[in-house]
């Protein structure tokens, strides 16, 4: 009777499994035909996606390299990350921050060195580590180089340490500390992270993220090999025009970093794991971006911590967009799902496509 009993659960897991699998198989296959169907109506030359569900991560790839070869895109493919940089940053400050390395009320001219005039120390004195981690520094979107760049074309320019002093000589900042979504503001923080620790970005990089997370092809600098990985970007208003990855010097951490998708889902799978073992144990860890963050913003509310987004519903995330290159990263803590999407043209179709792949997870989960 024992071996019978045995023998029927055996069955009976099997079934149930069979039964899983073959679920979690017809909601992927539903996804891809949303993939499938947003890139015909969008023209888009590329996109790269993990998606996590059901506690594995299933890829989906459409396009090519460019539009002039044959060869496809996959999860090794290697595209500019745009925004999704600042939660790379926020991971390495807070791991600043729990080794006391760092301090969240931290004056930045602790960590700046004294070049600036008397006026402008006063101002920089009331800026915090805590306020660039939550774009309250009152620093403007973008430097005064940046600016200088037209739409449709790629931003060119070696942005030296020099370069950032004198934008924090020169920019207007606004006073009161006010919420103001910063590039500048997170290229300084990783500028303040290195002088911190006395470390390149890279090698903070290196310690705090590629490392512990077993990442293959994220940098700042393209080796020969990885040149040959490189999606070719194309204009988000004219997808048939090819344009170029942007060179950004001290601006790369936040905002023209490279990865692919594998690394990235490695970095989904993991924070997604964090976050709900943070839930059952309040145990904090360095990929837990959004106990502190900005709530209030003018008329509308925003929520905003190291690097991460609290978009409501328990759902976290970033999104980015060079011109070109376009990225979106989120976790959702109650269906225990993720999405992460790197594209060669363009963010404004990748929301709306993320909303509808969303709608088809919580269909499942119900």
């Amino acid at each position: 009777m024992k071996h019978l009993n045995l023998i029927f659960g055996l069955v009976l897991f099997l079934i149930i499994a069979n039964t899983a699998n073959t679920q979690a198989q017809s909601i992927i296959e539903k996804i891809e035909q949303e993939v499938e169907a947003t890139v015909q109506a969008e023209n888009i030359p590329a996109v790269s996606i993990g998606v996590l569900y059901k506690n594995e991560i299933h890829y989906i790839n459409r396009g090519h390299f460019n539009r002039q070869e044959e060869r496809k895109v996959d999860e090794k493919s290697i595209y500019q990350i745009a925004s999704l940089g600042k939660i790379f940053i926020g991971i390495i400050a807070n791991n600043l921050l729990l080794e006391k390395k760092i301090q969240l009320d931290q004056p930045i001219t602790t960590l700046l060195p004294s070049v600036f005039s008397e006026k402008r120390k006063q101002q920089l004195e009331k800026i915090t580590i805590e306020h660039l981690l939550h774009h309250q520094s009152g620093l403007p979107q973008d430097s005064r180089i940046t600016y200088r760049r037209k739409d449709g074309t790629a931003y060119l320019y070696d942005y030296t340490e020099e370069d950032l002093l004198k934008d924090l000589q020169k920019l207007k900042i606004k006073s009161g500390n006010p919420y103001q979504y910063s590039n500048t503001g997170y290229a300084i923080l990783a500028y303040l992270l290195e002088r911190a620790t006395n470390s390149t970005y890279d090698e903070l990089l290196d310690k705090y993220i590629l490392k512990p997370y077993n990442f293959e092809n994220t940098t700042a600098t393209l080796n020969e090999a990885q040149q040959k990985q490189l999606v070719t970007p194309y204009r988000k208003d004219k997808r048939t025009i090819a344009t170029a990855p942007w060179r950004m010097g001290k601006m790369t951490p936040p905002s023209g970093l490279y990865s692919t998708i594998e690394d990235l889902s490695k970095l989904l799978k993991t924070q997604l794991a964090a976050y709900q073992d943070y839930k059952k144990t309040q145990q904090m860890t360095p990929l837990i971006l959004t106990t502190n963050k900005i709530q209030k913003y003018k008329q509308y509310t925003v929520k905003y911590g190291y690097g991460f987004n609290d978009w409501g519903n328990e759902t976290y995330g970033h999104t980015g967009d060079m011109d070109g290159f376009a990225g979106d990263y989120s976790i959702t803590l109650g269906r225990n799902t993720g999405i992460v999407v790197l594209t060669s043209s363009g963010e404004d179709w990748i929301r709306p496509m993320i909303s509808r792949i969303n709608k088809i997870l919580a269909e499942a989960a119900r």
